[in-house]
């Protein structure tokens, strides 16, 4: 029988490890060898003690034994029946759910999901996206447009400003509107006036409105007496 292996500095794989680890490694294996040799030891001694005594260790070994147990019929049958009670428990199914099983129908699901809402939603923040657009300075109008062409639809939140609604274009089976013409006239004296004229065919109709009178009343005396009063300067620089 060869003796027991040595673990040397000169081995190969001690050379191919650090030192640290080299002389870790030779520390445990000598711990290792002194304990064996104390617990042999030690087992040789407390035999002999016992021997000489006449001390008997009692058997600590356990042995397993399968004992069958006899169950009367009424209670095995009572057994079934409450667990069929618990198998037959009906459940109220999401139609989310309904829908997962369709496309699924070997998937299996705690009982706890079942009345849930398991449709994939997606969590976003207010102004999420503008900011992910904004932080790769992408134009937003130009990528959903591109997205929902076919909706021709925009997500917009409820604090942006609304848009102005498009003029329906209203037309009779004997007539068709024209665009408006809307004539702005201003001078000093007068006050605005503004004319819309709407062009129908078969009918003639003018709509006018005028602004009210914001004049200021000037005081007629007080004109030439300024007037006066330069004549009078002019002359005394003359003389």
């Amino acid at each position: 029988m060869p003796g027991p292996r040595k673990i040397s500095k000169n081995d190969i794989v001690s050379q191919k490890i650090c030192a640290k680890c080299c002389h870790i490694t030779i520390k445990m294996f000598e711990f290792r060898k002194t304990s064996m040799k104390n617990d042999s030891y030690l087992k040789e001694e407390c035999s002999a003690y016992l021997k000489n005594n006449n001390v008997k260790i009692p058997n600590t070994n356990i042995t397993i034994r399968n004992e069958g147990k006899i169950v009367k019929p009424e209670q095995s049958v009572k057994r079934a029946e409450q667990k069929q009670e618990r198998d037959n428990k009906s459940y109220k199914v999401h139609p989310s759910v309904r829908a997962l099983f369709k496309t699924y129908p070997q998937i299996k699901l705690p009982t706890t999901c079942v009345k849930s809402n398991i449709a994939p939603v997606v969590c976003l923040e207010m102004d999420g996206v503008e900011n992910y657009f904004r932080s790769r300075q992408l134009d937003f109008n130009y990528h959903t447009k591109l997205a929902l062409r076919s909706d021709k639809k925009v997500a917009t939140k409820r604090t942006s400003a609304p848009t102005k609604p498009k003029r329906p274009n209203v037309q009779s089976d004997n007539s068709e509107i024209k665009p408006v013409k809307a004539v702005i006239r201003k001078s000093e004296s007068q006050p605005i006036k503004i004319t819309f004229k709407f062009n129908i065919k078969n009918n003639e109709s003018e709509l006018k409105s005028e602004s009210a009178d914001s004049r200021i009343e000037q005081k007629n005396d007080l004109v030439p007496e300024k007037i006066s009063s330069n004549k009078k300067k002019k002359t005394s620089k003359n003389r």
